[in-house]
């Protein structure tokens, strides 16, 4: 995640409120000025279906370069990547179906690639690839790579951006954490990227039940304009369940080969 990712959250949730209309980061980049995006508001339907693919940059005729985001999923922040590669390099990101705050997140680095691949190959059925990631996305990124090469494809480059430098498959003090710590610690990780003080304590979050939490997280989002006011507690759901997937899936990732 990132500032721009958080920015784009918050576009998602007003639009969602004003218009009634649900939608997907896919759509925001395909509607890249006011004139596009009102278009697609007025559609009576929504002619767009959910895809983990994300054509941040699709024109171009180089082989597209696929790339992973951090931890949380969010992958507005490409965007100034894909800008500095060119008009001519088209930029695929990749975003977890759990960012609805409904699908369940995916439990280990291995899943989360399997599905990323099924995506990529129905817009590039076969190699060579050109794989990217940063973050937590480098061991995703990676572990495409290990899966293609089982496959029988080429992988011509794997970009691993920003490598975490705790070791995975280590045994870290997150193991042991409850779900109120792992919310105060991803409200944290909100504030940093965000410049804002949620004020989120955990002492504070202790004696209430998870979906109460949530809310309270969903108020203090509000009150700092993250989020718009009587937004639905879909959106940080999506953020907060995907992070801590993404990094309990960190920590038991064994890299093979």
């Amino acid at each position: 995640m990132g500032g721009y990712s958080l920015l784009a959250v918050r576009l998602m949730a007003d639009i969602e409120k004003q218009f009634g209309k649900n939608l997907s980061l896919a759509a925001l980049f395909q509607g890249a000025t006011v004139e596009q995006l009102a278009i697609l508001l007025r559609q009576k339907t929504d002619t767009q279906s959910w895809s983990p693919l994300v054509a941040i940059q699709p024109q171009g005729n180089h082989p597209p370069f696929f790339c992973m985001p951090g931890s949380g999923g969010n992958v507005v922040y490409f965007q100034q990547l894909a800008r500095h590669l060119g008009n001519d390099q088209p930029f695929y990101a990749l975003q977890p179906p759990s960012l609805d705050g409904i699908s369940e997140p995916f439990g280990r680095v291995e899943e989360v690639a399997a599905y990323y691949l099924q995506a990529i190959q129905t817009l590039q059925p076969s190699g060579p690839y050109f794989l990217g990631g940063h973050s937590f996305g480098v061991l995703v990124a990676f572990e495409m790579a290990q899966q293609l090469q089982k496959q029988g494809e080429t992988v011509a480059l794997l970009a691993l951006l920003d490598l975490p430098t705790r070791l995975p498959g280590s045994p870290p003090k997150q193991l042991d954490w409850d779900d109120t710590r792992w919310l105060t610690n991803i409200a944290h990780i909100i504030e940093v990227l965000s410049a804002k003080n949620l004020g989120i304590f955990y002492e504070a979050l202790k004696p209430l039940t998870p979906e109460a939490q949530l809310n309270y997280l969903k108020q203090q989002m509000e009150s700092v304009n993250l989020l718009p006011y009587n937004s639905g507690i879909e959106r940080v759901r999506g953020i907060v369940q995907t992070i801590k997937a993404d990094e309990l899936a960190f920590m038991s990732y064994l890299p093979q080969g």
